[in-house]
This record gives structure tokens, C-alpha cells and sequence, in this order.
């Protein structure tokens, strides 16, 4: 049995299981802020930052993931020594319902920011509630149809990983660029980055149903399309045991002797290096020299390794604190305000710096890594500061 015959199985599994967990998206789109009513005037004493994360639910992974977000706002409050901002946690439950009841409860206690919640469709629930009480939302979620109004999502997103990649492939001559994309809201935001950085270079898209019946034939146009164009960047934006099939499937298709295959922060797994064709491969991902000094100080303070995104909570109450920072030296009476939120300098990060744009989305400081035999190896470092326009 050949290696290809021997993935199909598992992949067959593990892409059932994705599209059964995964919940409808609108296609991305940039979206202007709605206008929010005018803040109350704010009591004197400190401000409440609400942190809405699940520390309970019937998916483990889920309560761990939680816990361990909570663990690190906590971590950041008292890094950040500042008694005019409190930290207070709320229960999600890891369901849109919860949420929307716990933000309610936020906000009669006198929340000035909620950050949180960590999924889409629980975000799009806390929305309407924040925007009537005028308190601006800084969610996890990486779904960017949930960014807009009062809501700025911090989570990573496939479009500015793409912009990343791609940027730096056409800086090494990998171009023109090809991608192979899934029809999700995660490929539509690849496609989104890969065309913004590529422009007039990207001279092949693919798309494709995420089942196994229809990936054979998909990367068979990929491959002819790479041929006709001789596009020398070749993005697939895909993860797990999918992508090493996709990559098994290209490999044998051969559409060229000199190509580079290049990916998103996804990429970044133990299922990845199991892939030989991955091997050479570039992808955009957390500086992990970062990532290493936020995980040490967590296992210090906790005992335990985090999880890979429980940076996010740190994020959460360091944003927090350097707007309010701000505000007590301005003398603002409105620390959280949308051009405070998105002020051009952005914020530094637990694993590099990040910026909240006006439409909700951000952009995040990324390093470019490449694929060898058993590890990973950063061959352009994350940058210290995003510059204007970057």
C-alpha cells in the first residue's frame, strides 16, 4: 500500500470531524465601525477589564484553554502593578448563550472593556449588548466576520500570515505565486492576504471542498495551473494530516523542479515535520524565541505548561494596562476608545507586537520559519515593532 493510500483514512476522519465542528461564516470583507454612543462618564476608582473565558464545559480542551487564558490576564494584572485597573472573570461556558448572559452581567457591574470571548459565534452574541452599553469588545476569535462596531479581535488570522509569507517569498524570488485554498472562511482570508501581497505575482488560485474525494482533483489543476505559469511560490493554506496529503498528492504531480511550498502559522505542528514533502517548506508563524520566554514565565508562575494560545490573556490585560497608562497621562476620561484601541504605534505582546485596525481585524508581528528534518528553524526573525502601514 502506498503512503498516499495509507493517509487517506485518517484525513477522511479528521476532515469529517472539522466540518462537523466548524459553523457557518460570511464571506471576509472590510467593515467600518458602527458608531457607538458616547461613553458614560467614568467613576472615579478603577476600572473593571471583564474577561470572558470558558472555565467550564463539557470539551476539555476548551476548559483547559480557558483556564489557562485566565492564568495569564492574572499574570499580566500583576506584571502591570497598576491598582487602577482590575481584572475580573466571567464563565462563558464555551457557548454563545453564556456568553451573552455573562457580558450583560459585565456590564452591570461596571465593566469599562470586555476582552473575550474566545469563539465567533459567542463574540457576534456579546456584540449588540456592548455596542448599547458604549463598551468596546477585544475578542480571541480568529473569525474576522465577527470584527466591526465595538468588537476588535486579537486572535491570529490566515490573511495577515499570508500578506507575511507571501511578502517574503517575492523578496527571495519565489514568484509568481500560486494557492491552493480550502472553500472556508480560513482559505477566503489566505486567498485575501496571499492577493493583497502578491498583487500583479499571483498568477494561479485553486479552491477546493475540504473532503478527500475532492482534493486528488484539485491539486491536479493546482498543478497544471503551476506548470502553465511557472509560479515558483506555491501556498497551500491547509494544516494537519490534510496538508501532508496535499503535499504527498503535489510531490508526486511534479509541477516543477523549482519551487518553494510556503504555508501559515498552521503549519506549526508536530504532523508537519512527520511530512518529508514539507521538508524546505516556508511558513509564517509566533517567533518562537517569544513564545519559549512567555511559556517559561507561565510554568514559573503556575507549574504547568501552557497552552500554545494562552498568550491571548496576557495580550488582554497588557493592552489593558498600557491604554490606561495613556489615558492617566493624557488625562483622557475614556482609556478604551476606538482610536485609543487603534492607535498607529499598536501594543506590545507576550510574543510580539500587535496592532487593532479600524475594521476590527489586526495585524501581528510575524516571524517566517522554515520546515527541516525534526524541527523548525527561524530564517527571518518577527520584527520588534510593526511600522506605519505594515
Amino acid at each position: 500500500m502506498s503512503r498516499l493510500s495509507r493517509m487517506i483514512a485518517p484525513i477522511a476522519l479528521l476532515l469529517g470531524i472539522f466540518l462537523a465542528a466548524c459553523t457557518p461564516h460570511t464571506d471576509y470583507e472590510a467593515r467600518l465601525p458602527d458608531a457607538r454612543p458616547e461613553p458614560a462618564e467614568r467613576k472615579e476608582g478603577p476600572i473593571t477589564v471583564a474577561l470572558l473565558t470558558p472555565s467550564s464545559s463539557s470539551d476539555q480542551g476548551v476548559v483547559q484553554l480557558g483556564r489557562a487564558i485566565a492564568n495569564a490576564a492574572q499574570l499580566a494584572e500583576r506584571d502591570l502593578n497598576n491598582p487602577q485597573i482590575k481584572l475580573r472573570v466571567y464563565d462563558t461556558k464555551g457557548n454563545a448563550r453564556e456568553a451573552e448572559r455573562v457580558a450583560k452581567q459585565a456590564l452591570d457591574e461596571g465593566a469599562g472593556l470586555i476582552r473575550g470571548p474566545l469563539f465567533g459565534e459567542s463574540t457576534k452574541a456579546v456584540a449588540p449588548i456592548a455596542r448599547s452599553a458604549g463598551v468596546n469588545v477585544i475578542s480571541f476569535s480568529t473569525d474576522s466576520s465577527s470584527a466591526g462596531g465595538p468588537v476588535y479581535i486579537t486572535g491570529f488570522l490566515p490573511e495577515s500570515a499570508a500578506v507575511r509569507i507571501t511578502g517574503f517569498a517575492k523578496s527571495r524570488g519565489y514568484d509568481p505565486i500560486a494557492v491552493l485554498y480550502p472553500e472556508t472562511q480560513y482559505g477566503r482570508m489566505a486567498l485575501a492576504g496571499a492577493e493583497k501581497a502578491a498583487g500583479s505575482a499571483l498568477a494561479a488560485r485553486v479552491s477546493y471542498p475540504r473532503t478527500v474525494e475532492a482534493i486528488p482533483s484539485a491539486t491536479e489543476r493546482f498543478a497544471s495551473q503551476v506548470r502553465e505559469t511557472g509560479a515558483r511560490g506555491l501556498l497551500l493554506a491547509e494544516s494537519g494530516q490534510g496538508l501532508a496529503y496535499l503535499a504527498a498528492l503535489l510531490t508526486e504531480k511534479r509541477p516543477g523542479s523549482e519551487y518553494r511550498l510556503l504555508g501559515l502559522g498552521e503549519w506549526d505542528t508536530r504532523s508537519t515535520l512527520d511530512a518529508p514533502e514539507l521538508v524546505g517548506g516556508w511558513f509564517a508563524s509566533i517567533d518562537p524565541g517569544a513564545l519559549r520566554s512567555f511559556v517559561d514565565r507561565y510554568r514559573s508562575q503556575y507549574g504547568t505548561v501552557p497552552p500554545r494560545l494562552a498568550f491571548l490573556g496576557y495580550d488582554a490585560m497588557q493592552i489593558a494596562g498600557q491604554l490606561l497608562e495613556d489615558a492617566q497621562r493624557s488625562g483622557s476620561g475614556d482609556p478604551f476608545s476606538q482610536a485609543a484601541l487603534t492607535r498607529a504605534q499598536g501594543f506590545r505582546g507576550a510574543v510580539g507586537p500587535i496592532r487593532l485596525l479600524s475594521d476590527g481585524t489586526n495585524q501581528r508581528g510575524l516571524a517566517v520559519l522554515e520546515v527541516g528534518r525534526g524541527s523548525f528553524h527561524v530564517i527571518d526573525p518577527a520584527p520588534g515593532a510593526l511600522g506605519a502601514g505594515s
